[in-house]
């Protein structure tokens, strides 16, 4: 065959070899790169009556279904491509015409059609359930089209074939149930027996990661997106199928949280780890597993925000609730601390889960909740450098509802931590966690004489600790820059002695670019009374600043702005006087 692509006739010439060849029960001689783009082509670019006798050679073929060196999963992706295909060639012939959006629409729908009369209505062939797999899949690449009731008509047949599969589910069988369950609608996947569906998806899926070695594993995202669906459809059910969702996810949780804590095993004795290569197959089988809980987690967070708990009857069966799966999520997530570490890159859908969880937790939770997230997160008594850096990002997030007993475990351990800056993330998780805890108690000073007193005792703790590592240079300009004015807003809300405290370990730092533009940031929150003097020596700062440099321009650009946006109304014409 050629390998340009052959016009109408010459493709209606070479049709009735085709047919022969896949008709003949002899192994099919042609490469299989060019026996698959045939297929592709000859199912995109036939019309009836030839594609109805393409479809059914193509079913009932002997020889391609058993082809050595072509996977079922690379025919149904053969298959799958003639679909966008297909569109492609209407909106080519439909570019010029009157109502082409209809027009097209009524072609793709004359096309599906002849698909669901040349299919067997028996499954009597290996080929038919493959294909009809193949082709949904097809269907839902092409997003912006109404296939109208053919594709209810397939979805149904497909669903019919998948309630017949035998109990003993072989991989081949499998390899289509998992392609094929994201594609079919949640109300038709009821009719399957999903738990059981559900509980075979799941021990293929912990096959294949026990079997990976770099050069296996394809079929872990579709296995992943195939439990996740099946969670949607379990939790889409009656109250006690909700149930039954609720604690599969859990252990599902459980059980990647186990797999985790091997893998970091196995990833510490591998100290040659390319880290972001997928060429390494400990980096690869690491990042595989990780993306899959990644991925079954993003599904389970739509199904907890999407189905609210409402139904009395439902809590009658004491199912777990979204705070207790939220924490499940996020311990497991932090089981892959060490991985999201060492990665330079991010990871699809890991904020979302991380997020998310977060936000279940701080609105429905409480302190029960957040008690409950770090009672697991912290069951280790050593904790890693990475790990330390995840529990310390939970806390900031979750800074206003932290109870005593949280910040006397979390605030030593960020104190620990802030003195290793050779561990970046934790580090920075400290820093974080420290600036956040402070506003926090500066936001709670009212009448409190016990949160007073712990301000009072932070406050110069970690004046002392921020100002010494920017000497050091263990902080960068930008993070000195960004942190110290918060702490200067917070000291404001506690007393004027203690902002006067954080004015004097700026001014004990020497004159840089950094100290003069924090001294110009820091202006708003200076005490009315002190501010003309202050604002004098800015100005004289900026005055002594090279003229027609760089920095002087950005100083008095910060100067004017200040003035305009960041003064209250009564110290504007304060700062006006003074020339800034």
């Amino acid at each position: 065959m050629s390998s340009t692509a052959p016009t109408p006739s010459d493709l209606l010439s070479i049709l009735p070899q085709f047919l022969t060849t896949l008709q003949s029960s002899s192994p099919i001689s042609i490469p299989p790169p060019t026996l698959l783009g045939a297929i592709t082509h000859f199912l995109s670019q036939l019309d009836p009556p030839h594609l109805n006798e393409f479809i059914s050679t193509l079913v009932s073929s002997p020889s391609l279904w058993s082809q050595g060196g072509l996977s079922t999963r690379e025919i149904r992706n053969a298959i799958r491509l003639s679909v966008p295909a297909r569109i492609a060639k209407i909106n080519q012939e439909t570019t010029d015409v009157y109502f082409k959006n209809s027009r097209r629409r009524r072609r793709a729908i004359e096309w599906l059609d002849t698909w669901l009369r040349a299919l067997p209505e028996e499954q009597a062939s290996a080929g038919a359930g493959q294909v009809q797999i193949a082709l949904l899949q097809g269907l839902d690449d092409v997003q912006d089209m109404d296939w109208g009731n053919g594709r209810v008509k397939l979805e149904e047949t497909v669903v019919l074939s998948l309630a017949e599969m035998p109990e003993d589910t072989t991989t081949l069988h499998m390899q289509g149930l998992v392609g094929v369950i994201p594609h079919i609608a949640l109300d038709r996947l009821q009719a399957l027996d999903m738990n059981t569906l559900s509980a075979h998806i799941e021990r293929y899926l912990y096959v294949e990661m026990d079997r990976f070695n770099g050069s296996t594993g394809e079929d872990i995202p579709s296995l992943s997106r195939a439990l996740a669906r099946s969670f949607e459809v379990l939790h889409s059910g009656g109250p006690s199928s909700r149930k039954c969702a609720r604690e599969k996810i859990i252990r599902f949780c459980v059980d990647i949280g186990q797999r985790a804590e091997k893998l970091e095993s196995e990833w510490t004795k591998h100290s040659t780890i390319s880290h972001d290569n997928d060429a390494d197959p400990v980096w690869l089988k690491n990042k595989t597993t990780f993306f899959s809980f990644l991925t079954v987690g993003s599904t389970i967070l739509d199904i907890l925000l999407s189905h609210p708990d409402t139904s009395e009857s439902y809590h009658d069966l004491h199912p777990p609730s979204p705070v207790n799966i939220a924490i499940h999520l996020l311990n497991t997530l932090g089981s892959f601390a060490y991985l999201t570490d060492a990665s330079q890159g991010g990871f699809e859908n890991y904020h979302k889960v991380l997020y998310g969880s977060l936000d279940i937790i701080s609105t429905q939770g409480g302190s029960e909740g957040v008690t409950g997230l770090f009672k697991g997160v912290m069951e280790n008594e050593r904790l890693s450098h990475a790990k330390v850096g995840y529990v310390l990002v939970l806390a900031e997030e979750l800074i206003h509802l932290l109870e005593k007993r949280e910040i006397d475990v979390l605030l030593p351990l960020a104190e620990r931590h802030v003195y290793r800056p050779a561990h970046k993330s934790s580090f920075e998780a400290s820093h974080a966690f420290l600036l956040a805890l402070l506003k926090s108690s500066a936001e709670n000073l009212d009448g409190n004489s016990s949160q007073a007193a712990f301000f009072d005792a932070l406050l110069p703790n970690y004046l002392n600790i921020i100002t010494k590592q920017y000497t050091q240079k263990l902080i960068s300009s930008d993070q000195f820059r960004q942190a110290f004015p918060n702490i200067v807003e917070s000291s404001l809300k506690r007393s004027p002695s203690s902002t006067q405290l954080c004015l004097s370990y700026l001014f004990a730092l020497p004159l840089n670019s950094d100290i003069r533009q924090i001294r110009i940031t820091v202006a708003p929150y200076i005490d009315s009374a002190a501010l003309p003097a202050y604002l004098e020596d800015l100005a004289q700062m900026i005055l002594t600043t090279e003229r027609h440099s760089e920095e002087r321009m950005d100083l008095s650009k910060n100067a004017f702005e200040l003035v305009v946006k960041d003064l209250s109304d009564e110290n504007k014409q304060v700062g006006i006087d003074c020339r800034l």
